[in-house]
């Protein structure tokens, strides 16, 4: 038998990777973002068809701080809290 996740979160910052600028007012950035809204789709129209949150913070870079910040939501939503 397999299991599957019936949630899945998925973060991501606007500042990630080689991308020293960043527009708070824009959600575009690095691939990163495209990958995490493209990979978000792709868990959605599965046959498993978890419950997917997406969390695009901006300016956000990525660093054990940034994730620190992000944990309380995320163990929000994964918990159903």
């Amino acid at each position: 038998m397999r299991l599957t996740p019936a949630r899945i979160y998925l973060g991501v910052g606007t500042k990630e990777g080689e991308h020293p600028e960043c527009d708070p007012g824009s959600i575009a950035g690095p691939e990163a973002v495209d990958d995490v809204i493209a990979l978000s789709a792709v868990l959605q129209r599965s046959q498993a068809s978890p419950q997917v949150q997406v969390t695009i913070e901006p300016c956000a870079v990525y660093n054990e701080a940034a994730w620190a910040l992000g944990l309380p939501a995320a163990l929000a939503f994964l918990t159903g809290a």
